[in-house]
């Protein structure tokens, strides 16, 4: 009874992590091709309030598990902060802190669907620290 318990024990446990992998549907295989093209973020601000604004997100030429997004925080198309999108945690991405036009942007990021993303970041202009949420379709 002990060793049905044990195996039924671990074959859940491969099912739940096999679950939690990113489900790589594109023809190319890359896990990032799902973050790929123009989206619309409504972003809230704790000193601003509400937003609207669109986003553009392509992949890092020069590494595999980063994607670059322009026009991040509202701060222009010309402006980027790239991501690095987890191959443990499915899913999720994370926006290490860089400095952007005088501001130091950091967070996280999940995909909720191909079509929705949510994201939870600051951004410091070295006077305060704003909190922000935003929650991004693609268009």
């Amino acid at each position: 009874m002990k060793n049905k318990i044990k195996h039924l024990i671990a074959a859940g446990a491969i099912l739940l992590l096999a679950a939690c992998q990113k489900d790589s549907s594109s023809a190319d295989g890359d896990i990032r091709t799902d973050y790929i093209g123009t989206w619309k973020c409504v972003q809230n601000s704790k000193i601003t309030g509400a937003s609207e604004f669109t986003v553009s997100i392509s992949k890092d030429t020069s590494n595999a598990s980063r994607i670059n997004i322009a026009n991040f925080y509202k701060l222009g198309s010309n402006s980027k902060v790239y991501a690095t999108v987890s191959t443990v945690a499915a899913n999720t991405f994370d926006i290490p802190v860089q400095s952007v036009l005088s501001n130091y942007i950091s967070g996280s990021g999940t995909e909720v669907n191909s079509t929705k993303l949510t994201f939870s970041y600051t951004a410091d202009d070295g006077n305060e620290v704003d909190s922000l949420t935003a929650v991004c379709t693609k268009l």
